[in-house]
């Protein structure tokens, strides 16, 4: 297994395009080829045709066959598509390493993209000029320092929620390249594009007052299932999405004490997963809302068996205690929107007239089953707070969507079985006005101190991989 992936796209005189792909997860360099009339990807597993043992060694054979005039090489192949008269591949030019994960796995930033374009000859469909205008699009959206992925790990998913096995199948809610990837991926090559995610992360070093060094993470997914500008992203879609949900979470770990202190954390922490255990089946904490996964990671023995590989095969380097906590933000999970009617000042807030809260108990099992599958059916279901930030003053435009709000929360609370959703007012615009922002910010902790307290951490032990730091770039 590789470090890191590296692909190059390799060009003939006759615009015949050839994607040649070394994956972090395979011991073998693939050449796929791009059909110059259809665009469909071609690739037999043929070794010495389609499987090489080095990208110089594929590389090499097809200038030998001349048919390699250029080559812009890169860290990953993000996807490959035909778009009607032409073929594109978004090649990450490079990358960044933005957070070591407490296992070793790295997880890189892109700092520089490049789109890859191939003439059809004989194309199956041809665009009219709004698809093509929709094309152009899509090649000028921004990718730098906007998008992050892994390679060895799923980052899809929140740390105590991750496997070695489910990077392959990544949770399609956060995956930005999934359509775009998706005929690479069905080639059967493993590791051939990442899960692309729009969003943060970032990483820290820290030394806390006794001189020990801890390490901070925090990432933020954006959802693709309903992205949007401000006023047009608002509310619940027909996949029963919020606008512009975002996860965000915030990943600690240190590097374990050796010897007689470690077995105690060991040991402490086999405790705790009994106890949760007897609370809940599947041993998550009974408050934890969905925010937090509250669920204790399975513990690592000492002697690092059970242990999640490092990326790039790196040494391991003892156990590694780590926390994880999660919490999301979105529009108000009910059918509502914006309409501006004047240039200045804000704009009307409307209710859908029919079905105002279809989708909301939709949405919030869907929390249920992402965050606590083994109490998605429980009796009381997936504890949740909800913090309502909007204006709740009698006269503000906000009010009439603040009291929708909690009545889709009653009937999801009535209907869904899902009795443990809380929803918490904390009008943030009226207490900036009359209290200020830090006096605020305080106010809020205060209001929220319990429920946090309640809610626990999602935490445990992994064996620690190589860690090579953070920051680099290539």
């Amino acid at each position: 297994m590789r470090h890191r992936s590296s692909v190059a796209a390799v060009e003939s005189d006759r615009g015949e395009l050839h994607l040649v792909l070394s994956p972090a997860r395979s011991v073998d360099t693939h050449v796929i080829r791009v059909c110059s009339t259809t665009g469909a990807l071609e690739y037999g597993n043929a070794p010495g045709l389609d499987v090489f043992p080095s990208q110089s060694a594929a590389v090499a054979h097809l200038r030998r066959r001349g048919v390699c005039k250029t080559v812009t090489e890169g860290c990953a192949l993000l996807g490959c598509a035909a778009f009607g008269d032409c073929a594109l591949a978004l090649i990450a030019k490079r990358v960044r390493t933005a957070v070591v994960l407490p296992n070793g796995h790295e997880v890189l930033t892109v700092t520089e993209a490049q789109w890859v374009r191939c003439a059809l000859r004989n194309p199956a469909a041809v665009l009219t000029r709004e698809e093509r205008a929709n094309v152009q699009a899509l090649a000028d959206i921004p990718l730098e320092n906007l998008y992050f992925y892994c390679e060895t790990f799923d980052v899809t998913r929140s740390f105590a929620h991750a496997t070695d096995e489910s990077i392959a199948s990544p949770d399609g809610e956060w995956v930005w390249n999934e359509w775009f990837a998706s005929p690479v991926r069905r080639l059967g090559i493993p590791g051939a594009c990442p899960a692309l995610l729009q969003g943060l992360a970032e990483s820290r070093a820290m030394t806390d007052a006794r001189g020990v060094e801890w390490r901070l993470a925090v990432f933020g997914r954006r959802s693709r299932l309903h992205p949007g500008t401000r006023y047009l992203a608002r509310g619940l879609n027909a996949a029963a999405a919020p606008g512009n949900e975002v996860e965000m979470e915030q990943l600690v770990w240190r590097r374990g004490a050796g010897g007689a202190a470690a077995e105690t954390e060991r040991r402490n922490d086999l405790k705790t997963q009994s106890e949760n255990d007897q609370t809940e089946p599947n041993g998550s904490g009974r408050n934890s809302p969905a925010g937090s996964s509250g669920r204790t990671s399975p513990v690592v023995p000492a002697d690092g068996s059970g242990a999640s590989s490092p990326a790039g095969g790196g040494i391991a380097g003892g156990p590694v205690r780590w926390s994880s906590y999660v919490w999301r933000r979105g529009s108000v999970p009910i059918r509502w929107g914006q309409e501006v009617k004047q240039a200045i000042g804000e704009a009307d807030i409307y209710i859908a007239s029919e079905n105002p809260y279809q989708g909301t108990g939709r949405y919030f099992s869907r929390l249920a089953r992402q965050y606590r599958p083994g109490d998605a059916t429980g009796e009381e279901g997936l504890p949740v707070t909800c913090v309502n930030l909007l204006r709740c003053a009698p006269g503000k435009p906000e009010l009439l969507l603040s009291e929708h709000f909690h009545e889709a929360v009653r009937g999801v609370r009535k209907r869904s079985g899902l009795s443990a959703i809380t929803v918490l007012n904390f009008d943030w615009h009226a207490n900036i006005k009359s209290l200020g922002e830090a006096k605020t910010v305080e106010g809020l902790w205060t209001a929220l101190r319990s429920y946090l307290v309640d809610a626990g951490v999602s935490h445990g032990v992994c064996e620690a991989g190589a860690d090579s730091g953070s920051g680099s770039g290539s």
